[in-house]
């Protein structure tokens, strides 16, 4: 299972493939003007690259779709969908390329923004001597998603009362969105009302997972009392022991983990909740149970994990011994 100690990230460490990877991403610049077919094989190359290097994923998720938006622009209307369903399904899918042209489309209107943040967190940078592909490279990719998420928070009306459909309290929300910013899939087995987390694809149901190939980024996993947990949690882990599940935040009854045949659950840096609870009396007979958070993460995460959700109740770290 991925390793939740603390690692260090650095050109030197990469591996030949993230070192190619990076190459890759500084060989593509705004100049290039290339025909349908080179934007194909580059956008490819581009995927492979955000694959291969965590971490540094923001400049190959902007450059991704930019190249992506120039096909849309040389296709004709209504035919771009399909293009990317025929000539990129070997390597994503039509949901991860509107991901990528999204996010490149946000740092376009957002840049200044994303300048400002980075000028705070190092005030002696010379900031405007900058390129906008130089920004994202500084810029913790982690902490862009937040200010997305951020700035739909912001952008939406918020509700004078809880509506009925709301199922996760707004403290919860709030914390999720800045810790593991729009989730890429949300798996849940309790019904969650429109809109209530952004998110590309919600998938609920006791068989959510059956069948599924494809696994994003970054899971929010949401199982109620009455779900059948154990296979998502085993293909949880199977993806991200193949390194395409790169974070995951697993919330289950307190009951279930313990009562749970994957022991790796328990090794899992958790949160205990006792101050307050992350569901809403509209859950149901979830809401009234004891319930833990896992965090199931390749890097470490665990001084973040532990001061976003605190305030919520006891954060365990797992005991182990090198």
């Amino acid at each position: 299972m991925p390793s939740n100690k603390k690692t260090t990230t650095s050109l030197s460490k990469l591996s030949k493939s993230q070192s190619d990877s990076l190459k890759l991403l500084a060989q593509v610049t705004e100049s290039e003007q290339p025909g349908l077919d080179e934007l194909k094989r580059s956008v490819l190359r581009l995927h492979n690259a955000i694959t291969n290097c965590v971490g540094f994923v923001a400049l190959g998720f902007y450059q991704a779709g930019r190249q992506l938006r120039a096909v849309r622009n040389l296709k004709p209307h209504g035919q771009f969908s399909q293009w990317v369903e025929t000539e990129c399904k070997e390597s994503f899918s039509l949901r991860t390329a509107q991901r990528y042209m999204a996010f490149s489309e946000f740092v376009d209107r957002n840049i200044a923004t994303l300048r400002g943040d980075l000028k705070e967190s190092l005030p002696s940078l010379e900031i405007d001597e900058l390129s906008d592909e130089e920004v994202l490279r500084r810029l913790p990719s982690s902490r862009i998603f937040s200010i997305m998420a951020e700035k739909k928070a912001t952008t939406k009306d918020l509700p004078n009362s809880i509506n009925a459909s709301d199922i996760l309290s707004r403290d919860f929300k709030a914390s999720i969105a800045n810790f593991l910013g729009t989730p890429d899939l949300i798996l849940t087995s309790i019904h969650l009302g429109i809109n209530e987390i952004d998110t590309p694809e919600i998938v609920t149901g006791n068989k959510a997972t059956i069948g599924r190939t494809l696994w994003p980024f970054t899971v929010l996993s949401i199982i109620g009392p009455t779900a059948r947990a154990e296979s998502w949690i085993d293909d949880l882990f199977d993806a991200a022991e193949r390194n395409e599940v790169r974070e995951a935040l697993i919330l289950l009854p307190t009951q279930k983990l313990h009562e749970s045949n994957n022991k790796n659950l328990l090794e899992l840096p958790q949160l205990l909740f006792a101050n307050t609870h992350p569901l809403l009396p509209s859950a149901g007979k979830a809401s009234k149970l004891g319930m833990s958070l896992l965090l199931l993460s390749d890097t470490d995460r665990l001084p973040d994990f532990a001061s976003a959700f605190t305030e919520f109740g006891i954060v365990k770290i797992p005991y182990t011994i090198d």
